[in-house]
């Protein structure tokens, strides 16, 4: 009972900051939002392809491993970035 209380509190606290956001506030924290997502498919999408490319690896040259490093950084930059911004928009949630 008490968990249902605290969770209608929390939402009527959520719609009521909802609305006092100005708009260009409103705006910029849904392009926020877009662009975690983007990021999170983009690391998804990179995922998928160093794991499907990495049987070619083996049988390929030098060059071909280069690029397969080039994308796990490429990689590791993006899960660095969607980090950054999924951490800093809890830092807006909890001030």
């Amino acid at each position: 009972m008490l968990l249902c209380v605290k969770g209608e509190r929390l939402a009527e606290t959520n719609r009521k900051l909802h609305d006092a956001l100005d708009p260009r506030e409103a705006a910029k924290r849904h392009r926020e939002k877009l662009l975690i997502l983007g990021v999170a498919a983009l690391f998804v999408l990179t995922t998928y392809f160093e794991i499907r490319l990495s049987n070619l690896s083996n049988r390929l040259p030098f060059v071909n491993s280069i690029f397969f490093f080039g994308l796990i950084n490429f990689n590791i930059v993006l899960l660095m970035v969607l980090a950054f911004l999924v951490l800093r928009n809890m830092g807006k949630l909890f001030p």
